[in-house]
């Protein structure tokens, strides 16, 4: 069993070569079901919430991050997705971050 590293070449390949073999196979893919209004309405609140409780706190919504959300308000993403794209954004900026420390000490 080979290891998959999360952002790698031999990752990207790995997941290219899985959906070709679903869409092979006759897997369809569809878009979620629309999400009712209460729905909408619920995650909505709870973003204004977070947003709030964040901006309290004195940090900033990114561009990004709102993004993300519209996108889950809007039933594109599913809790698990947004948490995924969410972290992905988190994973993204510890790297640069990391990066531009050690860059400053060398």
């Amino acid at each position: 069993m080979s290891a998959l590293l999360l952002g790698s070449r031999r990752t990207g390949q790995k997941l290219s070569g899985m959906i070709a073999h679903l869409i092979n196979r006759g897997a369809v893919m569809t878009r979620p079901a629309a999400i009712s209004d209460v729905e909408r309405a619920r995650r909505a609140e709870a973003i204004r919430q977070a947003t709030g409780s964040v901006e309290l706190e004195g940090f900033t919504i990114t561009d990004e991050v709102r993004a993300i959300d519209r996108r889950f308000i809007e039933g594109e993403l599913n809790d698990d997705e947004y948490r995924e794209e969410i972290f992905k954004l988190c994973r993204a900026e510890y790297a640069r971050l990391a990066a531009e420390r050690i860059s400053s000490v060398s």
